[in-house]
């Protein structure tokens, strides 16, 4: 269970609220900006049984001056006994994504880390443009969180550059 808890426990640095401006695309669509929350919990008082962060995001299209709701996901960090973190995503528009990562790097007396999800399961819903792969890359130094999205979709098979988001 410690080595659970070693793992996971970089990310404890991000409980709360955090704010930011991001920026999108992907070449079958418009440039965009939207202005994002994210916010990560844990049960204190399970942590140490069941170490996971839960997590809640909330984007805003930015567009004439306007904040219109875009987007919305929840799901689950939980680490694995190999050293391996596990995200499970769910969106509003009906698509779950499995991923895994390893952290590239994480430095305790600063606490700053950087670890790359990959996803190893994704689903679409029926109607949807269907992704076919995800890569999500989280950093943290301090104060400052940074949040990336490849992605691969059937129109375009390669993993590009989907959202950049600084809160």
């Amino acid at each position: 269970m410690e080595e659970l808890l070693e793992v996971i426990e970089p990310f404890t640095w991000l409980k709360g609220n955090w704010r930011g401006h991001g920026t999108g695309g992907f070449p079958t669509i418009e440039p965009f900006e939207f202005d994002d929350q994210m916010e990560f919990k844990l049960l204190e008082e399970d942590f140490k049984k069941e170490p996971l962060i839960r997590f809640d995001e909330t984007a805003w299209l930015i567009a004439k001056g306007k904040h219109n709701f875009m987007h919305w996901e929840t799901g689950f960090i939980r680490p694995l006994g190999d050293g391996t973190v596990q995200l499970y995503v769910s969106h509003n528009t009906a698509r779950m994504e499995f991923t895994v990562g390893k952290f590239e790097s994480v430095d305790h007396n600063s606490k700053s880390f950087k670890i790359v999800f990959s996803s190893i399961f994704l689903r679409n819903d029926t109607g949807l443009k269907n992704a076919l792969q995800s890569k999500r890359t989280i950093s943290f130094d301090r104060d400052q969180l940074t949040y990336d999205l490849d992605i691969s979709t059937d129109e375009h098979p390669e993993l590009t550059s989907h959202l950049k988001v600084l809160l």
